[in-house]
C-alpha cells in the first residue's frame, strides 16, 4: 500500500517543530527527494502555512542565486515575498547571512517535547551495534532515523518496548541520504530499551535483517 497524505502528516509536523529538521525538509521538497506521502503532506501544509511557504521560496531564491550571480540574487522576486533592500545593496554574502539571521524559525510551542535521534549505519549484515541516546526529560515523542540497507526495498518497521508494539511502519523508503523518519510516541519510564525489527522486500518475499536495539533514558 502507497503511503498517503494522512500518514505522514504527524511526522511532517513533528520534524517542522525542530528548526534544523525544517529546514532539512525543505531542502529535500526543493531536490524532489521526498516519497509520496511526505510530498503530499508536505504541499497540503504549503496551502496554510504561509510561513513555511516564504521559507521554501528564500530558500529557492537563494539556490537560483547561488547558480547565477549576486546581481541576479539581489534582483530576484517571486509573487509574494521580495528580497530586503540590504541584499541587493550587499551581494551574496550579505544575501547570506541576512537569510541566516532572519530565516531560522522561532521555537514552535512544545517543540521541546520531540526528541531526534540518528541510528548508527552498518555494513551489511552485520548487526548493528546498540544505541544509546539521552533525551531531554519533557520528550514524549521520538523522531527515529533509521539507515536502510542496501537494497531497493521497500522496507517495513516494527518497533518494540519489551512485548508492546509501539510502532508499525509499512511501504518505507529510504531519502537520498538512504535513511528514512518514523515517529513514535515515547514510554513514561526514565529507561527503555527498544528493538527495531526490519524487513526488506527482495526476490519475492520479506527477508529480515538484522535487529537493532536503543536504549533510551532521561535525565
Amino acid at each position: 500500500m502507497m503511503p498517503n497524505a494522512t500518514d505522514a502528516i504527524p511526522l511532517l509536523a513533528a520534524l517542522l517543530a525542530q528548526p534544523a529538521e525544517r529546514q532539512r525538509l525543505i531542502a529535500r521538497y526543493l531536490r524532489g527527494d521526498m516519497d509520496a506521502g511526505m510530498l503530499a503532506a508536505f504541499e497540503e501544509r504549503l496551502l496554510d502555512d504561509a510561513g513555511l511557504l516564504d521559507e521554501v521560496e528564500t530558500e529557492k531564491v537563494l539556490r537560483q542565486g547561488l547558480r547565477e550571480s549576486p546581481q541576479a540574487l539581489a534582483a530576484t522576486t517571486t509573487h509574494r515575498w521580495q528580497l530586503p533592500l540590504s541584499i541587493a545593496a550587499s551581494g551574496l554574502f550579505g544575501a547570506l547571512l541576512t537569510y541566516a539571521l532572519m530565516s531560522a524559525p522561532p521555537a514552535a510551542p512544545g517543540a521541546q517535547r520531540i526528541a531526534v535521534a540518528q541510528l548508527p549505519a552498518t555494513r551489511g549484515d552485520a548487526i548493528p551495534a546498540d544505541a544509546e541516546i539521552t533525551l531531554d526529560a519533557s520528550a514524549r515523542q521520538i523522531v527515529l532515523r533509521v539507515p536502510a540497507t542496501n537494497e531497493a526495498g521497500p522496507f517495513r518497521l516494527r518497533i518494540r518496548d519489551g512485548a508492546t508494539l509501539l510502532g508499525s511502519f509499512d511501504d518505507l523508503k529510504p531519502d537520498d541520504s538512504g535513511q528514512f523518519d518514523v515517529l513514535v510516541a515515547l514510554p513514561t519510564p526514565a529507561t527503555t530499551r527498544l528493538t527495531l525489527d526490519l524487513e526488506a522486500w527482495r526476490d519475492g518475499s520479506w527477508r529480515q535483517r538484522p535487529t537493532r536495539t536503543l536504549q533510551l533514558r532521561r535525565p
